[in-house]
C-alpha cells in the first residue's frame, strides 16, 4: 500500500487489533507515526497497545505472586 492512503493503513491497523493481531497492529501503527509522527488517533491506539500490554503483565505478576494455596 502507498504510504499516502493513511485511511487504508489505519483500516488495516484497526482490522489487525479487532483480530488480536497484537503485534502487527503495532507496527502498523508505528509505521503511520513514521509518516507523520503527530497523528493523534495512531498515538491512542499505540498507547492502547501498550497500557493492555501493562495490564496483562500486572495480572500475571499478581496472580504469580499471591496464590491462595498455603
Amino acid at each position: 500500500m502507498d504510504h499516502k492512503h493513511v485511511g487504508a493503513w489505519t483500516m488495516m491497523a484497526n482490522m489487525q487489533f479487532e483480530r488480536h493481531e497484537v503485534q502487527p497492529a503495532q507496527k502498523t501503527y508505528e509505521k503511520l507515526l513514521s509518516w507523520d509522527r503527530n497523528d493523534s488517533y495512531a498515538l491512542c491506539q499505540l498507547a492502547n497497545i501498550y497500557l493492555q500490554a501493562a495490564g496483562a503483565l500486572l495480572i500475571n505478576h499478581h496472580l504469580t505472586n499471591h496464590s491462595c494455596s498455603k
